[in-house]
């Protein structure tokens, strides 16, 4: 699990990677809000997005999801306009 608000203000963060075997399956309410994050690919065994994680993102660029993607649910998240 990412922790709600993990990265949080982390303005520096540009981009996240996960190992290709990774096993994380969440990740938590505003876990990026308001980070520098541009790009992350989403492991496929995640299975829940909180809300807000990629709120007040304004470097968004992409938000990728794994062939094989195990998301069931995506929670509300007003900074995304497309997925």
């Amino acid at each position: 699990i990412i922790n709600d608000f993990c990265f949080q203000c982390c303005y520096s963060l540009e981009k996240v990677e996960f190992a290709p075997n990774s096993q994380l399956h969440t990740i938590g309410k505003e876990a990026f809000y308001y980070s520098g994050i541009k790009n992350i690919v989403i492991p496929p065994h995640v299975t829940r997005i909180q809300d807000s994680t990629f709120e007040m993102c304004s470097n968004l660029e992409s938000v990728t999801f794994s062939e094989g993607s195990e998301l069931k649910i995506f929670e509300k998240d007003s900074s995304l306009y497309s997925i």
